[in-house]
């Protein structure tokens, strides 16, 4: 069924009535412009460029930027290149796409959005940003004390975040 799908996909993006998924807004001007940009070609088109970046980005990734995505934007417009903001802050967990997550986070008046960033922000490959955000455990200004435990634990099902959940358990938990 995919295939066949990516298949119509890539046919009508070949035809000459193609376009891109895309406009200017300045040259958006009629009724007739904006009924074109919701065709077939634009519905495809974006269903496969999306299983491409799911395919580049890995599904869980992938996944994990989506909902932080609709729960950001949930009722809101948006621009094209938030989503691709939001996929980035996931798969390449940077310096700076990390802190984009976290200031979303420290903004957010809604608990599951923040439930969502803060599984986002435990996706990074980035060990210093990793601890950083283990010892924003301990600051209860930073991360509610109920959300410790499952902050923790999203970090811990990071392969690279394994160890260092492991031994700040170890250090900060008086047993």
């Amino acid at each position: 069924m995919i295939m066949s799908e990516l298949h119509s996909a890539f046919e009508e993006d070949a035809l000459t009535s193609s376009h891109p998924l895309s406009t200017p807004l300045e040259e958006v001007q009629t009724t007739s412009q904006i009924l074109g940009m919701f065709d077939a070609i634009s519905y495809s088109k974006g269903a496969m460029v999306l299983r491409m970046l799911a395919d580049l980005v890995g599904e869980d990734v992938f996944d994990n930027g989506i909902r932080a995505y609709l729960k950001a934007f949930k009722g809101k417009n948006v621009e094209q290149s938030d989503l691709w903001d939001f996929i980035q802050t996931v798969a390449a967990g940077d310096k700076k796409e990390w802190e984009f997550a976290w200031e979303k986070f420290q903004s957010s008046t809604d608990t599951s959005e923040k439930d969502q960033l803060r599984k986002a922000l435990a996706c990074t490959k980035k060990t210093w940003l990793l601890s950083r955000y283990l010892e924003y455990t301990l600051d209860p200004d930073k991360i509610r004390l109920m959300d410790v435990a499952s902050t923790v634990y999203f970090i811990a099902q990071n392969a690279a975040g394994q160890a260092l959940a492991w031994n700040f358990i170890r250090a900060n938990w008086d047993y």
